[in-house]
């Protein structure tokens, strides 16, 4: 199956275990809580939204994804962020809650829906591999363990001077040529043991 297809269906199927969630467990306790309590609940989980400035942070996402598409989602995300935690703070003062709850609403809403539109002018599917350098900051020993077993090939990859956010876009072809036996090995996370003692030297300065 094509990545851009897995993407578009990891995008879309997403959507149905949240739908379960809610329904069965969340909505039918909400109904037995005040609605403003409700309403201040939901912002406290839309002030997490501040992280979507991560897509403007170099080695998280890959140097690769279309501006048009991370500078809106990233400030997007930010500005809903910030509206939901004044929301939250301006709690007792209920018309000021109320404004910012319903700013934060519909920065968000219109957040998503603009990004979806960027996304498919930008053809974001094809470009999922972008996005894949987030793994490389959240499991670097991961990472750091197939650059040492030749699953990846990091100097090649960066020129000696990247990082391994930037090597791990490219990890897919160098795993399909080193094979699975090699690829595999990641799996140790590069623990003494298990390292292959047949990978080049000019990998060995990336211990570390």
């Amino acid at each position: 199956m094509a990545p851009a297809h897995i993407f578009q269906m990891h995008l879309i199927l997403g959507y149905v275990p949240w739908l379960f969630f809610l329904t069965l467990y969340v909505l039918p306790r909400l109904k037995a809580v005040d609605p403003v309590e409700v309403q201040r609940a939901i912002a406290v989980l839309h002030s997490f939204r501040f992280f979507g400035l991560a897509f403007l942070v170099p080695g998280v996402v890959g140097a690769g994804l279309p501006p048009a598409f991370a500078t809106f989602a990233a400030y997007g995300d930010f500005v809903t962020g910030i509206l939901a935690m004044l929301a939250v703070v301006s709690f007792r003062i209920r018309p000021a809650f109320w404004f910012f709850t319903t700013a934060f609403n519909l920065a968000g809403a219109a957040d998503i829906l603009v990004d979806y539109y960027h996304g498919t002018q930008v053809g974001l599917p094809e470009l999922a591999g972008q996005l894949g350098a987030t793994y490389a900051n959240l499991f670097p020993g991961r990472v750091r363990a197939m650059v040492l077993d030749g699953s990846i090939d990091f100097q090649g990859n960066t020129d000696g001077h990247g990082s391994e956010g930037t090597a791990l876009p490219r990890w897919g072809p160098d795993a399909q040529r080193a094979g699975p036996s090699r690829a595999a090995a990641s799996r140790t996370y590069g623990s003494a043991p298990h390292r292959r003692q047949d990978r080049p030297s000019s990998r060995q300065d990336c211990r570390g």
